[in-house]
């Protein structure tokens, strides 16, 4: 028995058939690797994923602080160890590995630009596009055949801040205290002192003219020798700006309970790395009950007897850190801050001007500085009420002041 709708069908898979057929043969026209139009687009996707691999290696260089150099270039050799992570000088060694490497073979590769192959950006430049307050750029550059492509790289240091805890803090002022919080803020503490390479790539990248003439040779020592509104200056151009005391405070004193974010008591601490002050060795020194020196002391302060017997900076450097994480807390160079509260004490005096028994070694005990010289005159060095006044008034000259930055990112609390 015959059905009569076979022929519809029949005439449906012939139509059907045909269509596959002239779909495969436009397919083969227009699609076939024969095809410049096919080959363009499979050549954007490869140089695509190629540019993908260079940013992810880029990438990793900059968060690790190392790579895998062809020959050991001298430039990594001069940065410390504890500075090498989001490190714009390192980066510009491994780019030029990169460029050395590749040599006439071309690809993805890094491009010079006005200050070297890594740039310092700013949102106060105009040069960010509002897209990061602060960033170090890197420009990529594609070559196929006659055609060329360049793409942007913004790097964010995630490397040398710390994320001071939301909780209860206190600022102390002889017997008056205030409580404050900071919940509901991000607030981004510099781990440590602003180093003079980070200065001169600064100069450089607001077209400063002149050399800076640091005390001593170092880089990455702590940049001194600018003056307050400089410091300011600089820390702007980060999209931060100077500590003030009572952050500087809270990054410093040991809260003892750190799990409790709202302590009945919060609490202050003599010295950072302790809560228990009157058992320590600087507290017994500064009480007279000993006059031993130690170069281990040194690890943690780093003070004039240290200098005196020739203890390597560095190693206060990568050892003294606070409850918080930050480094260079006591002794190295005096450290200023904004003090809205009690302006007339602007500066953290301990340093390696004193002996390990002054009581300028204690956390929240600051001077005055006048923000503009660097001679003994531009000082106040009385110390507060309430400590003893057994100093002596240094005679150095000048007298080298550092200083860090913060950021401050608030935040919605639902």
């Amino acid at each position: 028995m015959e059905w009569k709708g076979s022929k519809t069908i029949y005439l449906i898979v012939a139509v059907v058939l045909g269509l596959l057929a002239a779909t495969s043969m436009l397919i083969y026209r227009y699609y076939t690797p024969k095809d410049d139009q096919f080959t363009k687009v499979i050549d954007l996707r490869r140089g695509q994923e190629s540019v993908l691999q260079s940013v992810r290696a880029i990438h990793k260089v900059w968060q690790d602080g190392r790579f895998s150099p062809i020959a050991k270039p001298g430039c990594i050799s001069k940065i410390p160890e504890h500075r090498r992570a989001c490190n714009p000088e390192l980066l510009a060694c491994y780019l030029k590995e990169l460029i050395a490497k590749a040599g006439d073979k071309g690809g993805v590769l890094p491009v010079e630009q006005r200050g070297g192959l890594v740039t310092a950006i700013s949102r106060m430049m105009g040069s960010n596009n509002n897209i990061l307050p602060f960033a170090r750029k890197v420009v990529l550059q594609q070559r196929r055949g006659l055609d060329q492509q360049n793409w942007v790289v913004l790097l964010e240091d995630s490397c040398n801040q710390v994320s001071l805890p939301g909780r209860v803090y206190q600022y102390q002022l002889g017997k008056k205290l205030w409580r404050w919080d900071n919940l509901g803020q991000d607030i981004y503490i510099d781990k440590y002192l602003v180093t003079r390479a980070e200065i001169e790539e600064w100069d450089q990248a607001i077209m400063r003219q002149g050399k800076r003439s640091w005390p001593n040779r170092g880089r990455y020592l702590p940049a001194t020798g600018l003056k307050l509104s400089q410091m300011e200056s600089y820390c702007h151009f980060r999209g931060a700006e100077l500590i003030s005391a009572h952050l500087y405070d809270a990054a410093t004193y040991h809260p003892g309970d750190i799990n409790k974010i709202n302590p009945y008591l919060v609490g202050t601490s003599l010295y950072p790395w302790t809560r228990h002050g009157t058992k320590n060795f600087l507290y017994k020194i500064q009480q007279g009950e000993s006059s031993a020196f130690d170069d281990r002391y040194c690890l943690l302060i780093y003070a004039k007897e240290c200098r005196s017997a020739k203890v390597p900076y560095q190693q206060f450097v990568t050892n003294a850190t606070s409850w918080s994480g930050i480094y260079e807390v006591m002794g190295g160079v005096p450290e200023v801050m904004r003090n809205t509260i009690h302006p007339e004490r602007n500066i953290f005096m301990s340093s390696f001007y004193f002996p390990l028994a002054s009581h300028w070694h204690r956390l929240g005990v600051r001077g005055k500085w006048s923000g503009s010289g660097f001679e003994v005159n531009d000082f106040n060095w009385t110390l507060p009420e309430g400590q003893k006044q057994q100093e002596i008034t240094p005679t150095v000259s000048p007298v080298e002041v550092g200083f860090r930055c913060v950021r401050n990112d608030y935040r919605e609390i639902y």
